[in-house]
């Protein structure tokens, strides 16, 4: 576990650029174009940040328990987890309990939102280690992971719809 200590901590680097850029993608909007969806039947960028917090939703929760020694190697899936989610070219439709609302969103409260769940989660990754595997729920096709993998999949998801909200900006 030592060995992966500078990895550990690159993840978590990596995790809190993710969170900025998230940050800095949101401000670019205002109220109005927060709302406005770039194309027919694609999503606002008010309808991509409520995704995320019902993505984030309770990940804080999820690291606690249960969990269990793992016997592999703990960043074993950061690689498939950013294969999947930093290949921007494909497209994945999102499971319906995080599919977000047609209701106008209200940006500054979406942003105080998601900005506590990324709060609660990274508070509690920093309290536990990393290296245990959570085992309270499965993700589809991957499995249950690790602290630290669940912070690559956080880490990874959040890039993707980071880049997904300056396209929206781009095109509003």
């Amino acid at each position: 576990m030592e060995n992966n200590f500078y990895m550990f901590k690159q993840q978590f680097t990596y995790f809190e650029d993710a969170l900025q850029d998230l940050e800095n993608a949101i401000a670019t909007f205002n109220d109005q174009n927060f709302n406005t969806k770039p194309a027919e039947g694609a999503w606002s960028a008010g309808q991509v940040v409520e995704h995320l917090i019902k993505s984030s939703d309770g990940l804080d929760a999820l690291m606690i328990n249960p969990v269990t020694k793992t016997q592999r190697d703990p960043l074993e899936k950061i690689p498939l987890i950013e294969s999947v989610f930093l290949d921007f070219e494909a497209k994945y439709k999102a499971p319906e309990f995080n599919t977000p609302s047609e209701e106008p969103k209200d940006k500054t409260l979406l942003l105080h939102q998601i900005l506590e769940n990324y709060r609660n989660f990274r508070e509690t990754y920093l309290q536990l280690p990393p290296g245990e595997l959570c085992t309270g729920f499965e993700v589809p096709t991957m499995g249950t992971f690790t602290r630290a993998e669940w912070l690559a999949f956080v880490r990874c998801h959040t890039t993707r719809h980071t880049r997904q909200l300056r396209n929206i900006f781009n095109t509003v």
